[in-house]
């Protein structure tokens, strides 16, 4: 499932509604609005999954030589949540580059 009907499924469970019942008092701005903020709703800032990192990053430079604790970062425990669409642009931006490189070429040349 994909696209509105997936959208209209996500509203409806966020809301706790039945779907007609969201369709029917939504209108298509709203529906939009909705969207965007449900999109955005996983990486937005979360106490418990910053505490949660932090004491990931604790338990880590408590592994490593002193030299490469300060290395660890809690952000490195964070998880960011992307559209599938943006981690295929980045995968395929990287590959371009590996091999332009690999080639000996210039990217800006070509």
């Amino acid at each position: 499932m994909t696209g509105e009907k997936l959208g209209w499924f996500r509203l409806a469970s966020h809301l706790h509604s039945p779907i007609q019942l969201v369709k029917k008092r939504t209108s298509s701005t709203d529906f939009v609005d909705w969207i965007v903020y449900l999109n955005e709703e996983p990486n937005r800032f979360n106490p418990l999954f910053m505490y949660i990192a932090q004491l990931t990053a604790e338990l880590r430079r408590s592994w490593v030589t002193s030299a490469h604790a300060k290395k660890v970062k809690t952000e490195d425990f964070i998880i960011k949540f992307v559209d599938k669409k943006e981690v295929v642009k980045q995968k395929a931006k990287a590959s371009k580059k590996a091999w332009f490189g690999f080639l000996g070429m210039n990217k800006t040349k070509v």
